[in-house]
């Protein structure tokens, strides 16, 4: 086999898994309906999600990967030649954010006390050392989506297994944002992990942002878990309390 043949036999096969990644968009986000309806119904206090609230969600999560994904692929050539592309494809998270809230939720949003927040330093958004440690409660998928409104940068804490999602894991991984593995006998390196990256980059100037509760939950507010406030002591950094309604 020569190397034309062998080139175009690559590049088909880089077409056909590109062509399947993408429409992946349209089958992951199914899951994502049946974790917000699991959320949902084992509470008697809530109201069953409806069917239009159910395809709300389908399409949100449509969209919020369908935009990561165009973002994440048009920024990976500069990642793979070596640069950092972290702040563009924060960038594309926070504009796919402000989409998402204002396709599926009420335009009339309102975000208070931004006055009180940390100012950032640069252009690239990034504070003074050392960054902040943002905190606030988790109910639902929008929750990623609403902080966006908040105009500054962070870092996120997620779970490993986001990496694997259609966009959303490719632009979370450009973004250098931070992973955790929640399996048995894996956890312990994992959160050493956690708080080595979670220290670098409040030591440069990037805020981390934790969803304390560690889950969602839609019927009541769980009790937070102690990683943000262990970060933010060993760091002296400042917590800056967020409450979404």
């Amino acid at each position: 086999m020569d190397l034309t043949s062998i080139t175009a036999t690559a590049s088909s096969l880089f077409l056909t898994l590109l062509k399947y990644y993408s429409l992946s968009v349209f089958v992951f986000p199914l899951a994502s309906v049946y974790q917000e309806r699991r959320i949902w119904n084992p509470s008697p206090r809530l109201p069953s999600l409806s069917f239009q609230a159910h395809v709300k969600i389908y399409f949100f999560n449509v969209v919020w990967m369908g935009i990561t994904l165009l973002g994440g692929m048009l920024l990976l050539p500069k990642a793979l030649l070596g640069f950092d592309a972290s702040y563009e494809a924060h960038l594309v998270e926070r504009f796919t954010g402000t989409i998402c809230t204002y396709l599926f939720l009420d335009s009339s949003i309102v975000v208070r006390g931004t006055e009180n927040l940390p100012p950032e330093s640069t252009t690239l958004g990034r504070c003074p050392p050392p960054a902040p440690v943002y905190i606030a409660n988790h109910a639902s998928q929008i929750d990623l989506a609403v902080v966006y409104l908040l105009n500054k940068r962070f870092k996120w804490i997620s779970k490993d297994s986001v990496r694997f999602l259609p966009g959303v894991g490719l632009i979370m991984t450009l973004s250098r944002h931070v992973f955790i593995n929640r399996r048995t006998g894996k956890n312990k390196s994992s959160v050493s992990n956690l708080y080595r990256q979670s220290e670098m980059a409040i030591k440069s100037g990037l805020p981390m942002f934790f969803f304390p509760q560690g889950t969602r939950r839609m019927d009541v507010r769980l009790p937070f878990k102690d990683g943000a406030y262990k970060v933010a002591l060993e760091n002296e950094s400042e917590i800056v309390p967020i409450s979404i309604e």
